[in-house]
């Protein structure tokens, strides 16, 4: 598996920035869970 390495981060470091994406669904669950949280550390 590790050899497989150089042949996907060889291209990904080519992409122009604007072109970089990323993709997290829990990240968004948790966000979306944050404005609605009973307790919160800060209050902003």
């Amino acid at each position: 598996m590790v050899s497989l390495c150089p042949a996907m981060v060889g291209p990904a470091c080519e992409l122009p920035l604007d072109e970089i994406g990323w993709f997290n669904p829990w990240l968004d669950a948790a966000s979306a869970r944050h404005e609605t949280a009973n307790a919160r550390l800060f209050i902003s």
